[in-house]
């Protein structure tokens, strides 16, 4: 496409960074697909120049720049999509438009999120109500504690819609403060491996303040710790106003291993939580999570059980990511950016134990009692001709294997695909 110094150039709508974001640079979004690059600033006043319609020949004077590197820039734009018209006419437009929630109110009574002292006075009650959970004795979390009634069947629906609602408020949380930092977002549900999960898109994060864009990768994290900690205060109340309502209590008590195996969750070395996120916005590292495993193994010549797992489950779990990013080498990372895999091999490994420890004094403990106590109930129903419990129990014993199930024939087919690249 031929520029002509009389040529009219007229942009999309265009939002900026009011001040660097990174070493000098500028970042700019197109708003209606949030496309965002990074711009010195020469190239930055030449954008904001076009927010309105100019011609070649009006940037060329408005700028420093040569002719030559005006026209050369203005055919990076174009190849992004970031011009929208050139005399009048409308160009092809290739970029994916994005559809954000619009919010039935106004986004200033969410400012709050992004107060200091808000953060100051939800951490002192986060911090309290934990302090229950471990100095108190018989408050800290354990897989009886998902137990709070013998009807299994009604413990594994209870759950499933409170864990629901949870991951719901958890996601609201993200939604909610990427509005309240001026940016926009929608939530959808997705996959992440076998499980259905509600997933929140941030949009137009890229001209927020990196340090803003932190309350949105950790404010899933920080509603599930509020939510402990108000579990925790209100069984400290009812223990001392309200002994005599124990069931209640221990609905709370499961309400709380839910959420500490969601906090657990966020640690998934396998999949990008919030966690991640949040790391991988602080290193700026491309593909984090393959670089620290390449790490790791480096550092250890003769490789363990442990670092075979990683290099397996990171194969499998990132077989596409793996296929784009081709061999990943060490020699290509600066010396301070081997300090950052380092410092984010060393969360690979806390995740990892932490996954471990989750699966070993949580999950199997409350599935291999389900499934026991499910047996065991199936065998006295049948002596008793109790055909209601009989069912329930098999649908308990169902459910649970089920997953299994689905987990493993994903896993075969996902390991036979990387064998197949």
């Amino acid at each position: 496409m031929l520029l002509k110094l009389h040529t009219k150039v007229a942009l999309h709508n265009l939002h900026f960074s009011a001040q660097p974001v990174e070493s000098d640079q500028y970042a700019v979004v197109r708003w209606d697909t949030d496309d965002s690059i990074l711009v010195g600033r020469e190239a930055y006043s030449v954008l904001r120049f076009l927010q309105q319609p100019h011609t070649v020949s009006e940037i060329i004077e408005k700028t420093d720049l040569g002719t030559k590197e005006v026209i050369s820039f203005l055919h990076q734009l174009i190849d992004m999509n970031f011009v929208k018209e050139l005399d009048g006419a409308l160009l092809p437009d290739f970029g994916t438009k994005i559809h954000p929630w619009k919010l039935p109110f106004d986004r200033k009574y969410l400012k709050i999120l992004t107060d200091k002292n808000f953060h100051i006075l939800i951490l002192v009650f986060i911090v309290s109500g934990l302090l229950f959970g471990i100095i108190l004795p018989g408050y800290l979390p354990s897989y009886r504690d998902f137990f709070w009634t013998q009807d299994y069947l009604l413990v594994l629906v209870s759950m499933f819609i409170i864990g629901n609602i949870y991951l719901f408020i958890h996601e609201l949380g993200h939604l909610f403060t990427t509005f309240a930092i001026d940016g926009s977002a929608t939530m959808r549900l997705s996959t992440r491996f076998v499980f259905l999960v509600a997933e929140t898109e941030s949009y137009h994060l890229a001209v927020v303040p990196k340090v803003k864009r932190y309350f949105v990768y950790i404010a899933g994290l920080a509603v599930d710790f509020f939510f402990v900690s108000l579990l925790y205060w209100l069984i400290r109340i009812l223990d001392v106003f309200f002994p005599d309502l124990t069931v209640l209590k221990m609905f709370f008590k499961a309400n709380i291993v839910i959420l500490v195996s969601r906090i657990i969750w966020q640690y998934n070395i396998y999949l990008e939580t919030d966690m991640y996120n949040a790391v991988s916005e602080y290193l700026k590292i491309d593909y984090l999570r393959q670089s620290a495993v390449t790490y790791i193994l480096h550092k250890i010549h003769r490789l363990s059980l442990l670092t075979r797992i990683f290099s397996h489950k990171v194969a499998i779990g990132h077989a596409a990511a793996k296929a784009t990013t081709g061999h990943i080498r060490l020699s290509d990372f600066t010396k301070n950016q081997q300090q950052y895999l380092l410092v984010y091999a060393l969360v690979l490994v806390t995740g990892f134990i932490m996954i471990i420890v989750d699966t070993v004094l949580f999950q199997l403990p409350r599935e291999y009692t389900l499934i026991r106590g499910s047996v065991v109930k199936i065998i006295t129903s049948v002596q008793a001709s109790n055909l209601v419990e009989v069912a329930k129990s098999a649908l308990v014993i169902l459910l649970i294997s089920y997953q299994y199930i689905l987990i493993f024939i994903t896993r075969v087919r996902e390991s036979r695909n990387v064998r197949r690249d």
